[in-house]
């Protein structure tokens, strides 16, 4: 873009051409040589960097000051709201790219204060908001579908973290689809089940485990998913017993410390690991029963062994 000076010329517009210089120049801003200008609207004699550039200005500066043309352009858009949003739509329309890094410039600029304005317009009209939201997808579906599938495959962390806050938020919403999908689909969910629990053998001990304990009444904590290996790690893989076999090699049953049926709860500390024929011998016993019934048998062992 090539800048010409030119002097104040009291001729008409339309022999200005001559005033500008075109060499070499596909487009020419005219600055006024004036230092000074007086303003239409308020009167005032002000320097020319308080007047906005116009190139079809004799002297290359609008006739109103910046204040008097800002207010201006505040009350024509107050008394023409439908005429300025038009406008806006037809430069939007024309200069769509430049529009958009506008857009982005100042949202990078502005980042903290745009997301708080939101949030506070967000809160007051939440139900408004939803309402049109579903009343663009019900008249947009595939659309809509289309869009959320490429959210979801673009923000897959986002959606696991949407997902189990919803689930924890809602357990009773989350239980009726559940109920719903395996009334409708009985022999895949029986199938599903069978194939998870031959896949999962652990995991049914634990969970038969918890209903058991529930339907006696007993205590029912936090016990993690992984509370097997848990154990495992902390017995150094051998039975609780001390009769000294692998758990690895001979498999292992999970046990209650003190008994369901004695009052234990099903909690982290009363759980222990025992070899199978260690948990089938100790059954509902005390644990100080069982104790003992292991040092008599150790006793008779040893004895016989000698």
């Amino acid at each position: 873009m090539k800048i010409v000076s030119v002097g104040y010329s009291a001729k008409p517009k339309r022999r200005l051409n001559r005033y500008l210089t075109h060499e070499g120049a596909t487009n020419v801003i005219r600055v006024s040589k004036q230092e000074v200008k007086t303003c239409i609207e308020c009167g005032e004699t002000k320097p020319s960097r308080d007047f906005h550039k116009r190139v079809a200005s004799s002297d290359g500066l609008k006739p109103r000051c910046r204040v008097c043309e800002c207010a201006r352009v505040r009350i024509q858009r107050a008394v023409n709201p439908e005429r300025t949003k038009e406008l806006k739509r037809k430069w939007r329309a024309a200069n769509r790219e430049r529009d958009r890094k506008k857009r982005r410039a100042y949202y990078a600029a502005n980042k903290e204060a745009i997301n708080k304005r939101k949030r506070e317009w967000r809160a007051g009209r939440r139900e408004t908001e939803r309402r049109q939201a579903r009343e663009y997808r019900a008249a947009n579906i595939e659309r809509s579908r289309e869009s959320t599938r490429k959210w979801q495959k673009a923000h897959p962390e986002k959606v696991k973290e949407s997902l189990y806050a919803w689930r924890k938020k809602n357990p009773e919403a989350i239980y009726a689809i559940n109920r719903r999908w395996y009334e409708t689909h009985e022999d895949r969910a029986r199938k599903k089940a069978l194939n998870w629990a031959a896949n999962n053998p652990q995991k049914v001990r634990e969970n038969g485990n918890r209903r058991r304990a529930r339907k006696k009444g007993s205590d029912v904590g936090n016990v993690p998913r992984n509370i097997n290996e848990m154990l495992l790690k902390l017995q150094n893989g051998i039975c609780a017993c001390g009769c000294g076999a692998d758990l690895r090699i001979t498999g292992f049953h999970q046990d209650h410390i003190m008994p369901l049926k004695l009052g234990g709860g099903h909690t982290r500390q009363n759980l222990q690991l025992l070899t199978p024929f260690c948990n089938g011998s100790k059954k509902d016993l005390h644990p100080d029963a069982w104790r003992d019934r292991l040092e008599r048998q150790r006793a008779i062992v040893g004895a016989q062994r000698r």
